[in-house]
């Protein structure tokens, strides 16, 4: 279905919104030292909703399939333009199953477990944030009308995402396995 500019536009401001505050959150995240408070978790799991938002936004869900009511790339290049075979397609499609599992249920480990809310949040605002921007660079280079929108988000979400910073822990279900 075809969208008017002014819905394209309205869509490009939603999708912005959510990115910058997803880099927003991170920063947040990334000053807390140790457990976290009940404010803290909050913003994690708005963090955690918004990253999921916006990877099925650029590559769709753990499958790579889409739902047409979502705001999708092919809505502002007409085609499909993500990589099904990229290894950040792979790491953001594989995060879907884990962020799903914590944000889906109330676990009793939102209670006992001291690490539960030790995400990397800056290595995952840094590679949707990556991710994002290749779809940018490609509205930009075709010179697509919601070019300038899509970059000004850019703008403000990498003034607001923290300095980046590796994972480093080894016992939380995103963190690389052990071989």
């Amino acid at each position: 279905m075809g969208r008017t500019d002014d819905e394209l536009f309205e869509a490009a401001h939603e999708v912005g919104r959510e990115w910058y505050k997803l880099a927003h959150s991170a920063t947040e995240l990334s000053v807390l030292p140790g457990r976290r408070t009940r404010t803290d978790e909050a913003t994690l799991e708005a963090f955690l909703i918004r990253d999921r938002a916006l990877i099925h936004f650029v590559c769709g869900g753990r499958n790579g399939k889409r739902n047409d009511r979502d705001i999708q790339p092919r809505d502002f290049l007409d085609r499909n333009w993500w990589p099904d075979d990229e290894e950040i397609d792979r790491r953001l499609r594989g995060r879907l199953k884990v962020i799903d599992f914590a944000v889906s249920r109330i676990g009793w480990d939102r209670v006992t477990d001291q690490t539960s809310g030790l995400w990397p949040t800056s290595a995952l605002a840094w590679e949707t944030s990556w991710a994002l921007t290749e779809f940018v660079q490609v509205l930009v280079a075709e010179n697509r009308p919601v070019a300038s929108t899509f970059a000004e988000a850019q703008r403000q979400a990498y003034a607001a995402l923290p300095p980046y910073e590796p994972p480093a822990m080894t016992d939380h279900p995103y963190a690389p396995r052990r071989r």
